[in-house]
């Protein structure tokens, strides 16, 4: 969506594979084949962090386009008057009609956190 010229999601996180250098992480693109980011061993056991942080930033960039998807949508609703020929107070008009923007809202979120 908003990503011209940057690297396709969906990113990945991976061992770098280079000889004496496989304890070092590297965020690619899907493939394996193009290294967007290197991430020197953080000092922590086992690198816990740098792997922590290698999947947050891969995590982060492939939720992005969904998210902005979501605002968008959001931004753009249009939430009308309440037509006369329904029998319902303006209250319920609006938690109905905002129900969807929710929802949308909801879905996203899902994604964000990793919960699919």
């Amino acid at each position: 969506m908003y990503h011209s010229k940057r690297t396709p999601v969906p990113w990945a996180v991976c061992a770098d594979n280079r000889s004496g250098m496989t304890w070092n992480i590297e965020i690619t693109d899907e493939s394996g084949d193009n290294r967007i980011c290197f991430m020197s061993h953080d000092d922590t056991r086992q690198n816990a962090r740098g792997l922590a942080n290698a999947a947050f930033i891969a995590h982060a960039v492939n939720c992005y386009d969904d998210l902005i998807e979501a605002l968008v949508i959001i931004a753009d609703q249009h939430i009308g008057d309440q037509p006369s020929a329904i029998d319902i107070d303006e209250a319920a008009w609006n938690a109905r009609c905002h129900s969807n923007l929710r929802t949308i809202a909801r879905q996203a979120l899902v994604k964000a956190k990793g919960e699919t």
